[in-house]
């Protein structure tokens, strides 16, 4: 991996050939102690794992994807779930005939590159448990 970084709180990371997307972001917030911040990637991916959440049977339901895919859309955020940085991320992917596929990031290694900005976000934000919906919720002060 590479990166630069283009102002306070943001940084352009290069992820390179095979590398794990989420173990190496995970890996990168840890060495520059980042705890809060979104991401946005593009690039290609191959053989990911994607998920959907089926909030009735309150499980995940997971495919793997075998193949290259170009990485069309990357959005998500890092959070600090049991004192470590977490990656929630959800992708769109599309395939060599134009089809595409989306859902909840599992992991994918990445194809010929994935170029991120990670936007290091001043809070310190965590997830917490949440009985009624089954998962890791952001756990925030205010409501309205």
């Amino acid at each position: 991996m590479y990166y630069s970084m283009i102002s306070k709180n943001k940084y352009v990371i290069r992820l390179v050939k095979e590398e794990k997307i989420q173990n190496s972001i995970v890996k990168f917030c840890k060495i520059k102690k980042i705890k809060n911040a979104t991401l946005l990637a593009i690039g290609s991916v191959t053989n990911p794992t994607l998920s959907y959440y089926n909030l009735n049977t309150r499980k995940y339901t997971e495919k793997k994807m075998i193949g290259d895919f170009e990485l069309i859309s990357f959005i998500g955020s890092i959070v600090s779930f049991e004192n470590k940085p977490l990656v929630h991320a959800h992708i769109s992917i599309s395939n060599e005939h134009m089809q595409t596929f989306a859902g909840h990031l599992v992991e994918a290694n990445v194809g010929a590159t994935v170029e991120v900005i990670l936007t290091k976000l001043e809070s310190s934000i965590v997830k917490k448990y949440n009985e009624e919906i089954g998962l890791n919720l952001l756990d925030l002060p205010h409501e309205l």
